[in-house]
């Protein structure tokens, strides 16, 4: 519409017509920046709202994480939670560049030009990610990793952050990673969005994500022991199940039964980086409650003890920096509840200690013989709730 309207307005030139087109790259530069800009206070707004609610007991910090999927159901495993050699602005819109490719591959089978593996998407996100450091950085390119010399620096701590696929993050990180996906659009796209880090629109989406992760996340501190626990819930979908005696009605009418509401929960246990200490995951103990619709409790709640089974079979060890994942799962037969408990946890010797699975023989001399510290690390509660009753 601007290029049609500035090229109706001619002017002479030897005696010829010529469009007035000197302006139109002026004009629509000047209003994909006047849109940039009004969408760049939009994504700050946001930011101010998901971290309005956050604990000071947290250092003011997010966890940055993906939502909560019925595909991860029964998963596990062991990352490093240190992430040193890249900045936490950096790991944020890298993580967001990691979920918007995994998105942009379900529908789009050449993304990325057909890599083979994990580590052709690494090395895209490393290289984009370096060019808009050096955008930002004006007086000369910076790395944005903080390793000197070739690209394989950047990649190593790009897939240490892939395989914890999360970070924690201040404010003013995520200001700064807004500022630098703007910078982009700004610098390299005109009034397009770029092809790595999609639209504005998704940016607000992805901001919109974490803050309901976070209204369905608790986070505990145990700063005497040096572990930190994170539960994070999510819907997955419902269920039937015919009641006991349940008839078939005549005409199809189906059957008499009850609604459930299933919830998936991801854990993540924290051993800090600043602990002296490494410990073991022993078992876990849950209190799942159902609420009405006041949100008080009904009846007793569901009692999970298995204070010696680990977490979905799991034995963790967890060293100094390192964090253990998992998610599970559980059943209500109202919209909403809560979950609360513990794991039970042990300060254990790193140089004798062993990770495992219940019921491996290795294992099972040491959990008898153990003569460590135990103790139990609080978790909760955190709500279970489905999404129309969401407030």
């Amino acid at each position: 519409m601007l290029f049609r309207y500035a090229c109706q307005q001619p002017f002479r030139r030897h005696n010829r017509i010529v469009p007035k087109l000197i302006n139109v790259q002026y004009v629509t530069t000047a209003a994909a920046a006047k849109k940039n800009l009004r969408m760049y206070r939009i994504l700050l707004r946001q930011c101010e709202d998901l971290y309005a609610n956050v604990r000071s007991d947290n250092d003011g910090m997010v966890l940055f994480q993906e939502p909560v999927t019925a595909r991860e159901y029964g998963d596990a495993r062991m990352y490093s939670n240190d992430i040193t050699g890249i900045d936490r602005s950096t790991a944020i819109l890298s993580l967001y560049l990691k979920w918007i490719a995994a998105e942009q591959k379900q529908d789009d089978d050449n993304y990325f030009n057909d890599y083979d593996d994990d580590d052709d998407e690494i090395e895209t996100i490393a290289n984009y990610m370096q060019h808009i450091k050096m955008k930002e950085e004006r007086g000369g390119p910076k790395n944005a990793y903080h390793d000197e010399g070739n690209n394989d620096n950047n990649i190593s701590p790009l897939r240490a952050l892939f395989d914890a696929n999360s970070v924690w993050a201040s404010k003013q990180d995520l200001k700064h990673a807004i500022r630098l996906g703007m910078l982009q659009n700004d610098l390299g796209h005109g009034n397009e969005s770029s092809p790595l880090l999609g639209t504005p629109i998704q940016v607000a989406r992805t901001l919109n994500e974490q803050e309901l992760l976070l209204e369905h996340s608790v986070v505990t501190n145990n700063l005497e022991m040096g572990v930190r626990v994170v539960a994070t819930s999510q819907y997955i979908g419902g269920s039937f199940h015919p009641g006991e005696g349940a008839v078939s009605a005549l005409g199809g009418q189906g059957f008499l039964g009850k609604q459930k509401y299933r919830f998936a929960y991801r854990m993540r246990v924290e051993n800090l980086p600043s602990n002296d200490k490494t410990v073991q995951l022993l078992g876990r103990t849950w209190n799942i409650h159902e609420h009405n619709q006041h949100g008080h409790s009904l009846g007793d709640p569901v009692n999970v003890s298995a204070p010696t089974t680990g977490a979905v079979g799991h034995l963790p060890v967890l060293h100094p920096g390192e964090a253990f994942c998992y998610t599970s799962g559980c059943e209500l037969e109202t919209e909403t509840g809560s979950m609360e408990g513990c794991f039970h946890m042990a300060v254990v010797d790193p140089a004798t200690a062993r990770r495992g699975m219940v019921g491996d023989q290795n294992i099972i001399p040491l959990q008898q013989d153990f003569k460590g510290i135990k103790f139990e690390m609080p978790v909760g509660p955190f709500p279970l709730v489905y999404p129309d009753t969401n407030t």
